[in-house]
């Protein structure tokens, strides 16, 4: 089973982050697509709430991402706003190593670990609940940056932190396959969008700052276009048209050919590796088919 094709047409799709920024770029592609939204995010910009107040298919829940219950009440919210499960889930809330989550300025990281890494995983199993518990396939797709395949001494917990969204996207590459819900992650360069403060797009080349729309439009590609299948990272680079599928920096390593299908679950009662049904893995200790709730 693979995803393949996925038309937005008919879809639904929940966008954290969805009330400025890139986030809001997508939703609204998505929605000229054919797909109703559900924006879920802590507050939305003028412009994110005349979108929703335009549109009877488009629909704002407040959600700070860092809260796992109002990660874990989307789904609802959904089904209330809609009546049925979303289709395609974005977590495309983030932020750049803020003075009050800095590597270099001595304070905690956790703001930009929790909702840079800790926000998109918990979204993702969510989304991979809900979807095999509708018994329905579906599309995860990851914001990252070229910063999560390259080095940057300068921000360097931004870095790790969208490093650790590419090794994650990689890892559930199976998941397409296996189980019908495709999972793929884009690496966009500095866009001008409220993520980044103003000094730092003012350092950087107006050349190699890009539109939050021209990212969003190959973040739709990516969803609806079964070339683009599970485990996908591709980069977009200014200047150039579409986007760079990233080959993963083990696949000509013969000593690693398998590992991506290598499954155990450390702790699960009855769980052996390899042909496990995820549902057995993620709350179906009966093995009836059905998921309990997070």
């Amino acid at each position: 089973m693979v995803v393949g094709d996925f038309p937005l047409k008919d879809k639904l799709t929940v966008v954290t982050g969805g009330g400025s920024g890139l986030g809001l770029a997508f939703s609204i592609l998505a929605h000229t697509a054919g797909s109703a939204i559900l924006i879920a995010d802590i507050r939305l910009t003028a412009d994110a709430e005349n979108f929703v107040n335009a549109f009877p298919n488009v629909e704002y829940q407040h959600c700070d991402v860092t809260k796992q219950e109002d990660l874990e009440a989307l789904p609802e919210r959904a089904t209330e706003a809609f009546g049925r499960t979303p289709d395609v889930w974005v977590p495309a809330a983030g932020i750049f190593e803020p003075p009050e989550s800095s590597f270099w300025l001595s304070t905690p990281p956790h703001l930009s670990t929790n909702i840079n890494i800790s926000h998109p995983i918990a979204l993702t199993r969510i989304a991979v609940h809900t979807l095999l518990s509708a018994s329905k396939p579906g599309v995860i797709i990851h914001i990252a940056s070229l910063i999560g395949l390259y080095p940057s001494y300068s921000t360097p917990l931004y870095c790790a932190t969208k490093w650790a969204i590419v090794g994650f996207t990689r890892s559930l590459e199976p998941l397409d396959r296996k189980e019908g819900v495709k999972v793929v992650c884009i690496c966009p360069p500095a866009m001008d969008t409220p993520l980044l403060p103003p000094s730092v797009v003012s350092a950087i080349p107006a050349s190699s700052v890009l539109a939050p729309k021209v990212v969003a439009t190959e973040m739709v590609r990516m969803v609806q276009e079964g070339r683009f299948q599970g485990g996908t990272v591709a980069q977009v680079m200014p200047g150039v048209d579409g986007v760079e599928v990233m080959p993963a920096p083990y696949e000509d390593v013969n000593a690693l050919a398998g590992l991506a299908e290598f499954e155990i679950v450390p702790g699960k009662p009855g769980v052996t590796v390899g042909g496990v049904l995820i549902g057995e893995r993620m709350g179906d200790k009966e093995g009836d088919g059905e998921v309990e709730g997070l």
